[in-house]
């Protein structure tokens, strides 16, 4: 029988860097993607660019059709 998986753990999430959170959340279109690629929950991944000031994917997401909808407004 295949052992259980590890279960990554705070001390884990606080190990990832600030730099690989900021180019997971460049590279990727999705909060799901960007977390699973540093091997994290896309909830945890947002807590850590909150708690970084980073700009999630969903949020530049958000931001760019706000900024479409005003030009267009224009």
């Amino acid at each position: 029988m295949p052992a259980p998986p590890l279960k990554a753990t705070a001390d884990h999430y606080n190990r990832i860097s600030r730099e690989r959170i900021a180019r997971a959340a460049r590279i990727y279109s999705s909060n799901n993607d960007a977390g699973a690629a540093l091997g994290m929950a896309p909830g945890a991944f947002g807590r850590a660019c909150r708690r970084y000031g980073i700009e999630t994917p969903w949020a530049r997401h958000l931001r760019e059709r706000r900024e479409a909808k005003e030009r267009r407004a224009r």
